[in-house]
């Protein structure tokens, strides 16, 4: 089949990775880790529409409850969902677009507060992927106001880092 092109940005979709009858992509920014943009999944079960596919870190962030300290002196931290795509998911729903997230989180309670979290949100979760073989990433933020936030990754090996193409086929892009 053709190369399907983007009549915004002009990116070709290369061909074999789609075919006209099953998707149709109105046109996309790739950045590395995330895809946004109007794509539209079409088969003969159902139709669901996107304007925004996040692709990538769908993480655990704990930020410090005690806010102006270094990370030494917290005592004490709230958990949050964190990574750049999903952070870019919330904003773009919040915005009101229709949004999905492509990603992969282990099967531990975390994880678990994640997706619930992302599902609360509005956003469609039906291409994260579950791996009980990882956990999720974890992050450790202090607020020291006006604009520094330290940052301690705590990311051994992720179940995001395991994100594959088996799980991203199933994304409608």
């Amino acid at each position: 089949s053709a190369c399907l092109r983007s009549k915004k940005s002009g990116v070709r979709i290369p061909p074999g990775t789609h075919t006209q009858s099953q998707r149709e992509t109105v046109g996309f920014i790739y950045c590395p880790l995330l895809i946004l943009g109007a794509a539209t999944l079409i088969n003969t079960q159902q139709s669901r529409t996107f304007d925004v596919l996040s692709m990538g870190r769908l993480a655990v962030d704990l930020y410090a409850n005690e806010i102006g300290f270094e990370l030494r002196q917290v005592k004490s931290f709230s958990v949050y969902a964190g990574g750049c795509p999903a952070n870019i998911a919330v904003g773009t729903r919040r915005l009101g677009l229709r949004v999905a997230m492509s990603s992969r989180v282990g099967t531990d309670g975390l994880s678990d507060g994640l997706i619930d979290f992302m599902n609360a949100e509005g956003i469609n979760t039906d291409y994260v992927s579950r791996d009980p073989q990882h956990l999720p990433g974890l992050a450790f933020l202090s607020i020291l106001p006006p604009e520094t936030f330290p940052l301690v990754y705590f990311r051994p090996d992720p179940a995001d880092s395991h994100l594959s193409l088996d799980d991203i086929q199933t994304a409608p892009i």
